[in-house]
């Protein structure tokens, strides 16, 4: 086990000085880094190891943890937690509807379905972000989908706050131009655990390697046989 501050193992009988060191624990859901942060409790618990420093091990969602970073930065970070009346208006702009649509006003179903669209074009980085399954779904090309990507940016812009993969992109923008924003990152961890790797999308994987570098240990658990893991390569 590794922590903060140093353990006693009470069932090996003897004393373990760990070094001290920054512990990122990171997952795709909330949920779930709540979950392993109850589990992490407990082995501590059921292993008798004594004086953790819990706040040197930080269970976070990638959301979270850029968040975080941003904050730190100096970013004024306001969250838009919900983007759907917006997604609805750049869909009636461009007069997309679903082509088996009855009715006359744009479903919830409908809606959900570009954000999911939306989201997947936007955590991609390669020419598969035009091949969201649901595309033909809309009669979507790829020039169609980035105007309406464009607007729904500006619309965003006007509200004065950011979603999600805005702060994604924005924390990748500083990392690619400016040393010190690299620097930053790369020092805030000594260890990363990834968990739930396989829904990892290619942008948070960017994100990711500058987390990666000169770290003691990275550990990566996921399933190779989903094909969510495909949005890797």
């Amino acid at each position: 086990m590794v922590a903060g501050n140093t353990l006693k193992l009470v069932d090996c009988g003897a004393n373990q000085v760990m070094v001290q060191s920054n512990i990122l624990v990171c997952t795709y859901l909330k949920s779930g880094a709540e979950e392993l942060r109850e589990a992490f409790s407990t082995w501590c618990k059921r292993l008798n190891i004594e004086g953790v420093d819990y706040s040197s091990v930080k269970f976070k969602t990638i959301h979270a943890e850029v968040y975080d970073v941003l904050k730190q930065l100096g970013v004024n970070v306001d969250i838009l937690e919900n983007t759907s009346s917006i997604i609805r208006d750049t869909m009636n702009a461009f007069s997309v509807r679903s082509v088996q649509s009855v009715s006359r006003s744009l479903t919830v179903e409908e809606v959900s379905d570009m954000s999911c669209i939306f989201t997947y074009c936007r955590n991609r980085l390669d020419s598969k972000k035009y091949e969201h399954s649901l595309m033909g779904e809309f009669a979507l090309n790829a020039l169609k989908l980035d105007l309406m990507l464009s607007d729904f940016k500006t619309r965003r812009a006007v509200t004065g706050k950011l979603d999600y993969e805005d702060l994604q992109e924005l924390l990748l923008e500083g990392l690619k131009i400016n040393p010190d924003v690299r620097r930053f990152v790369a020092n805030r961890y000594d260890y990363v655990y990834v968990d739930e790797f396989q829904d990892t999308s290619q942008l948070q994987y960017e994100l990711f390697k500058y987390y990666f570098e000169n770290k003691k240990r990275v550990i990566a658990i996921g399933d190779d046989d989903d094909l969510a893991f495909g949005r890797l390569v």
